[in-house]
């Protein structure tokens, strides 16, 4: 059944086998740790009349269920519907290589996107002119929600890269795909420099920018890549998907 915006019941076990069948990927969380990992659902299982779905168990994970029992996750992932759902539970054990993690009492729907965060493709660029000069900054990652955005970064000594500051606003940017398996570029209207910072590791100077102003054509195209790059990512992990 659905209350509101809480599916519950018997409802829990169709909302998961549709993930299992259609292999939606799901960003996992393990609460309470700096961690979290895209994922899909292998199987549903039943064991001593309790419902279980089962993960691939990461290798990060080894030592950590060896200690632990009853480790609280959570998951995030996007609907049919298009909107983020969400839902917490427990991992019991490990079984072949899998995790057996119990049925949500409820899985949550919530009114607004989270950013799903992916690694973007080397070589990816955002190519833009300032103050009459050509610039290009390197692009680390991607994200989709509300808005789409991206992180970039300057390299240090670099006095040809582009020097930008929070709230500057660049007109009418490309940004750049020149992988085999992502060929192409999306036109972006307007982007904002919301937040810069420093890499601890390089000393690069880094950009957050928001994609404020976008053609749906191409609003799309990026967000189709963004997932074409998770699911990539997961293939590397699972490769049998």
């Amino acid at each position: 059944m659905i209350y509101g915006d809480k599916i519950v019941e018997n409802s829990i076990s169709d909302s998961l086998d549709g993930l299992k069948k259609n292999g939606t990927l799901l960003r996992m969380k393990l609460m309470g740790r700096d961690y979290e990992q895209l994922t899909v659902i292998h199987a549903i299982r039943s064991r001593n009349g309790v419902k279980y779905f089962l993960i691939e168990n990461p290798a990060e994970f080894q030592d950590i269920l060896l200690e632990y029992k009853e480790l609280p996750f959570q998951f995030e992932f996007n609907g049919p519907d298009g909107l983020p759902y969400s839902f917490q539970t427990l991992g019991d054990w490990v079984e072949d290589a899998e995790i057996w993690l119990r049925f949500p009492a409820f899985i949550e729907r919530r009114q607004q996107r989270r950013n799903f965060r992916i690694k973007a493709p080397e070589d990816t660029k955002i190519y833009f002119t300032r103050d009459g000069n050509p610039q290009r900054i390197d692009v680390i990652n991607l994200s989709q929600a509300g808005t789409l955005g991206a992180l970039a970064t300057k390299h240090k000594n670099n006095d040809t890269d582009p020097v930008l500051n929070s709230g500057d606003v660049i007109n009418n940017a490309r940004l750049v795909f020149k992988t085999n398996s992502i060929i192409g570029q999306i036109e972006i209207k307007k982007a904002l420099i919301v937040r810069t910072e420093t890499d601890s590791l390089t000393g690069n100077l880094c950009f957050g920018i928001q994609f404020s102003e976008m053609a749906r054509e191409d609003e799309k195209k990026l967000t189709e890549i963004i997932f074409e790059l998770q699911r990539q990512f997961l293939r590397k992990r699972l490769p049998d998907i």
